[in-house]
């Protein structure tokens, strides 16, 4: 619920880590954990479980998805279209999304349904979506900024995806260096994420 609105919220929810027993898993609970206390309706779309195809094929890149019109990505654009808000949970590897979530990226942000090329110019078709952003490292924050890695993940989801389509980046959470870190500091951060405004 937005603070001061009393309007409940629709969220949905797309989580990509392999392992059940994850941190990241554990992220998810709390955030869902957090929903339910607030009494926001929500989907969670587990890209792993759910056997989520990323590949996007030459048939859907050449009809702009709609080759793919009764397939999987159909459903999800139906989940993203629907919501007001969406959730993104998944670790960064290798600087970058896991190669599910970017496939998801890649066949549900379709031309035609998330960004749309007129005149010249590139246009977001999924203006006034919020986008919460949740992420784990395996390195430290000092060093992801020192080598310049924190303003390149931003530029390329933060603008390169979200707000190129249309939506608000309300916030992107970095849970640095979590194989190093002990129970209590886990436990720190199982709170933080619940206090993010969703």
């Amino acid at each position: 619920m937005i603070p001061g609105k009393g309007t409940l919220m629709k969220y949905l929810i797309v989580y990509a880590h392999p392992d059940p027993g994850s941190f990241n898993r554990a992220l998810l609970g709390a955030v869902e954990r957090r929903l339910d206390e607030t009494g926001e309706t929500y989907d969670v779309r587990d890209l792993y479980a759910l056997g989520f195809n990323p590949v996007l094929a030459l048939e859907e890149l050449a009809s702009g998805g709609v080759a793919d019109a009764h397939g999987d990505a159909s459903r999800e654009r139906e989940l993203v279209a629907g919501a007001d808000a969406l959730i993104f949970i998944y670790p960064v590897w290798w600087f970058a999304m896991p190669a599910i979530k970017k496939g998801y990226i890649d066949r549900v942000f379709s031309e035609g349904f998330a960004f749309t090329f007129d005149g010249g110019r590139f246009k977001g078709l999924l203006g006034g979506k919020k986008v919460y952003i949740i992420n784990t490292t395996g390195s430290p924050r000092e060093i992801l900024e020192r080598m310049g890695y924190m303003d390149a993940m931003r530029t390329m989801t933060d603008a390169g995806i979200f707000e190129f389509c249309g939506m608000e980046v309300a916030a992107h959470r970095y849970f640095f260096a979590v194989p190093e870190t002990g129970e209590a500091a886990r436990l720190i951060m199982l709170e933080e994420v619940t206090k993010l405004g969703f």
